[in-house]
């Protein structure tokens, strides 16, 4: 999305943008390092303040909906959306016969916004590496940089002391 809307915003063509979709499946019944992570760039790329542009939309809703998928509804809103309910986006089921326009209406009727990310990268003209999510994931490629090494030390150990035991 950012590769198409910063060119043109740069050139001033008028681009903007109304709200970014956030989908998760509600068949996806755990919660993961990962997830927080999601969470924590989507902070990052828009800024609280700009919440109100985000809908948060459960998709792949089986045709007969059960007693188990309200409740994991309930739950991602508990325990993974908690810190955003209170910044006022949009929750959405997206069932099979349901219009997404009604997604895409919500959004538009919020305004338009500029995204933390945008608004460092053009107006105050910093490179990718230096905004705020940018350097959040400059710290998590480095994370798993040192979590590769550390793997790869105890693994030269166990072969280590694997080889010696063979060799008595």
């Amino acid at each position: 999305m950012l590769t198409i809307f910063l060119p043109a915003h740069r050139k001033g063509r008028g681009s903007s943008i109304c709200g970014i979709i956030y989908g998760r499946s509600i068949l996806d019944m755990h919660f993961t390092n990962t997830d927080k992570i999601h969470q924590k760039l989507l902070h990052l790329l828009i800024s609280d303040p700009n919440f109100g542009h985000v809908a948060f939309v459960t998709t792949f809703w089986p045709p007969v909906i059960d007693s188990i998928y309200p409740t994991q509804e309930t739950e991602l809103k508990i325990n993974f959306w908690v810190e955003v309910a209170a910044l006022h986006c949009f929750y959405f089921r997206f069932l099979l016969g349901v219009n997404a326009s009604v997604i895409v209406n919500a959004l538009v009727g919020a305004g338009i916004f500029v995204p933390l990310v945008v608004d460092q990268l053009i107006n105050l003209n910093l490179t990718f590496e230096l905004t705020d999510i940018g350097k959040e994931i400059w710290r998590e490629f480095e994370s798993i940089k040192e979590t590769i090494r550390e793997s790869k030390r105890e693994l030269e150990k166990l072969v280590a002391t694997t080889t010696h035991s063979k060799e008595m």
